[in-house]
């Protein structure tokens, strides 16, 4: 899994976190579905149209970014590991 890049700092609600990245130091990231097939910038895997997944909210230089429910999944795992 490719981490080192994305933190998680906190959960607001269900399908809303805030994370930091090397760019940002928080950044809000929300669930949605995607538009067109992308891959996951955490795990790697292939993240199908029409498959939820989670997204900046922002407009900076990773808006395109997708990270899978499985790869915040794992994002949740290593900040409850604190």
């Amino acid at each position: 899994m490719n981490t080192s890049d994305y933190k998680l700092i906190r959960v607001l609600i269900e399908g809303l976190c805030v994370l930091s990245c090397d760019m940002y130091t928080e950044q809000m990231w929300g669930e949605c579905k995607c538009r067109k097939q992308h891959t996951c910038v955490i795990t790697g895997d292939r993240i199908n149209k029409g498959s939820c997944c989670f997204r900046p909210i922002t407009n900076g230089y990773n808006r395109y970014h997708r990270i899978s429910l499985r790869g915040m999944c794992w994002l949740k795992t290593l900040f409850n590991r604190k």
